[in-house]
């Protein structure tokens, strides 16, 4: 292994490592103490927006560097597969979220955490109409195609903003400070975003 690829590798591993580490966490935080519907809400967002959406984007991101046909054929699988993962994890939570007002009569979107959180999913549902629109031999055409992609990774930057933006506004609720002290909500927050930018940047 050469020894750009083998650094490569190693960032790789202890990304997806702090990844896991992460998720991992505020799935233990989340689940403690509580039996209630809500609690799935930031434990599926976790596992979305951290664990998928991240790994989708690094895999994304490293399609150029393919050696031939076969190989990118197998890794823009892979990265199919983490998006649709990840916009499972993050609809399930969402359905939670309204399900578990619509029973305790509350109303939506009257936080920035919602509102923001609402406007990451719209977004990534729309990132993933994309990202279908150039893997399946749509009526498309062929014209199009490098301004669908550009679209693609712009959208799919916008929606890891919002999603870390979402994310760190909910740790500012009172359901999750109950939870997790001051010091651990700003490493989560911080950590998530950092997840996010090195899934963009890493080489």
């Amino acid at each position: 292994m050469e020894p750009a690829e083998e650094r490569s590798h190693k960032m790789q591993s202890l990304r997806q490592g702090a990844n896991t580490g992460l998720v991992v966490f505020l799935g233990w935080v989340f689940w403690q103490g509580s039996t209630n519907l809500f609690q799935w809400h930031p434990i599926l967002m976790a596992v979305g927006y951290i664990g998928f959406m991240v790994e989708g984007i690094c895999i994304g991101r490293k399609l150029g560097a393919c050696r031939g046909v076969v190989e990118r054929q197998g890794e823009v699988e892979r990265h199919v597969y983490f998006c649709v993962l990840c916009a499972v994890m993050v609809v399930m939570g969402w359905a939670v979220v309204y399900k578990s007002k619509e029973v305790k009569g509350k109303a939506h979107m009257t936080s920035w955490h919602g509102t923001v959180g609402v406007c990451a999913v719209s977004c990534l549902l729309f990132q993933l109409l994309l990202g279908f629109s150039l893997y399946y031999p749509l009526p498309f055409p062929k014209t199009l195609k490098p301004y669908l992609r550009t679209a693609h990774l712009f959208v799919a930057l916008f929606t890891s903003l919002l999603g870390t933006v979402s994310l760190s506004l909910g740790l500012l609720t009172t359901y999750a400070s109950q939870r997790i002290s001051p010091t651990a909500r700003v490493a989560v927050g911080i950590g998530s975003v950092c997840l996010h930018v090195a899934a963009f940047f890493e080489s």
